[in-house]
C-alpha cells in the first residue's frame, strides 16, 4: 500500500492523507480518505500565507512571473527571467516594461493601458522583448488586472512565455506563403502571356487564325441559343501577289499591316476583326442581319479605297454571309462568305458581295 499526503498550503493543522491500494483482485488503486487519527508521523510543510505560494510556483515554472505598476514598472519577477532573457530579477525592479519593449512593438502594448480605463480584466499580446545580449525575443503575455477592495485597479499581473522559435517558424511559413502566391501569379502572367501569344498574329497584331474559329463557334452557338443574327465578312486584299512581287515582300508585309489598322479604326466594338491566313482577313459580326453586314463591309472597302498609299492604289475584295436556318455549323457559314468572296473577285475586284445574291446564280446555274 503506497501513501499519498494531500498538503494543505493553508496550513490547517488536520492534513488529509490518501491511500492508494489493491481493490481485490482487480489490480486497480482506489482512493481511500484517512482519518486524523492515522496521520503520518511525518510533518507537512506549512505556509505562513497565499504570498509564499505565489513566490513557490513563479519560481518553479518556465514562464516569466512578473508584477508591474499600472505604469509598468516592474514590482515583482520570477527568476525564471535569467533564463528567458538574461536579466536577473533585481536588473529589473523598478525598470519599466516599455524599456524592454521593441521600438516598432510600443503599440502592442496599449492594450495594457486600455484595460486600465474599461476594467477588462485579462489580455493576451504577442511582442518583442529585448534579451540583455541585446536581440530580440518574442514573448506572449497574458496579463491580469488587480484590483483592490474598492474594485480599483492597483497592478498589473503577467505570465510570458518565450514564442520566438514558434513566430520564427510562422514567419517562414509566410514568406513561403507569399514566394508560393508570387510564383504563382507570375505563372498566371506568363500563361496569359502565352495564351496571347497563340491567339495573335504576329505580323498585324490582329487576332489569328485559331482565335477566329474559336471566336466563331462561341458566336454561332449563341446565335443559335438566343435566336441572334449573325454575320461574317472575309476580305482579300486585291492583286496582293503582284504587289509583293513588285515592290518586295517588306513593302506587302506594310500593306498588310496597314490595312489591319485600317479594319481596326473602322470596326464597331463588338466586331472581331482578324487575319484569316495570308493576304486574306474575317471580320465577326455579332448580332448584324445581312443588310447590316452588307453596310458595314462597304465602309470597310471605302476605308481601304480611299486611304493615300504610298507605292500603289490599295483595295479590297469582301463576301459576307449571314447566318440563316439551313446553315448547320460555322463552317458553313465560312463557306458561304468565302464563295462570295470569291464572286467579288471574279467580278471586278474591289467590291462587296453577299451570298444570298449568288445563290440564286448559282441555284439557277445548276
Amino acid at each position: 500500500m503506497t501513501a499519498v499526503y494531500k498538503q494543505n498550503p493553508f496550513g490547517d493543522t488536520e492534513p488529509t492523507k490518501i491511500m492508494k491500494k489493491n481493490a481485490g483482485n482487480t489490480g486497480e488503486p482506489v482512493l481511500q480518505m484517512i482519518t486524523s487519527a492515522e496521520k503520518p508521523s511525518t510533518p507537512t510543510p506549512h505556509f505562513a500565507n497565499i504570498a509564499d505560494i505565489y513566490e513557490l510556483v513563479a519560481t518553479a515554472i518556465d514562464d516569466v512571473v512578473s508584477l508591474h505598476t499600472l505604469n509598468g514598472a516592474f514590482l515583482f519577477v520570477s527568476p525564471s527571467v535569467q533564463k528567458v532573457l538574461g536579466y536577473t530579477p533585481a536588473e529589473l525592479i523598478y525598470s519599466s516594461i516599455t524599456d524592454l519593449t521593441h521600438p516598432s512593438d510600443t503599440k502592442r502594448l496599449r492594450p495594457l493601458a486600455l484595460m486600465q480605463q474599461n476594467h477588462h480584466k485579462t489580455r493576451t499580446i504577442l511582442w518583442r522583448c529585448r534579451h540583455k545580449t541585446g536581440h530580440f525575443l518574442y514573448l506572449e503575455t497574458k496579463a491580469t488586472l488587480l484590483l483592490d477592495d474598492e474594485g480599483r485597479p492597483v497592478a498589473i499581473l503577467c505570465a510570458s512565455r518565450d514564442v520566438t522559435e514558434r513566430e520564427n517558424l510562422l514567419a517562414k511559413l509566410n514568406a513561403s506563403r507569399k514566394e508560393l502566391t508570387r510564383q504563382k501569379r507570375e505563372l498566371e502572367r506568363a500563361n496569359a502571356r502565352l495564351s496571347t501569344l497563340a491567339t495573335i498574329d504576329g505580323l498585324t497584331g490582329l487576332k489569328n487564325h485559331r482565335a477566329f474559329q474559336e471566336q466563331l463557334e462561341i458566336e454561332f452557338r449563341r446565335a443559335r441559343r438566343y435566336q441572334l443574327p449573325l454575320s461574317l465578312l472575309m476580305l482579300d486584299v486585291d492583286h496582293f501577289k503582284l504587289y509583293n512581287d513588285t515592290y518586295g515582300h517588306l513593302a506587302g508585309d506594310e500593306v498588310l499591316q496597314h490595312v489591319a489598322r485600317l479594319l481596326t479604326l473602322v470596326a464597331r466594338q463588338t466586331d472581331f476583326v482578324c487575319r484569316y491566313g495570308g493576304e486574306e482577313f474575317a471580320v465577326i459580326l455579332p448580332n448584324t442581319p445581312a443588310d447590316g453586314a452588307l453596310a458595314l463591309a462597304e465602309r470597310y472597302r471605302t476605308t481601304i479605297a480611299s486611304e493615300n498609299w504610298s507605292l500603289r492604289p490599295i483595295t479590297i475584295s469582301i463576301g459576307a454571309a449571314s447566318l440563316t436556318p439551313e446553315i448547320q455549323c460555322r463552317a458553313e457559314l465560312i463557306e458561304k462568305a468565302d464563295r462570295a468572296l470569291y464572286h467579288s473577285k471574279q467580278n471586278g475586284r474591289n467590291r462587296v458581295t453577299h451570298i444570298r445574291e449568288v445563290e440564286p446564280i448559282l441555284q439557277a446555274a445548276s
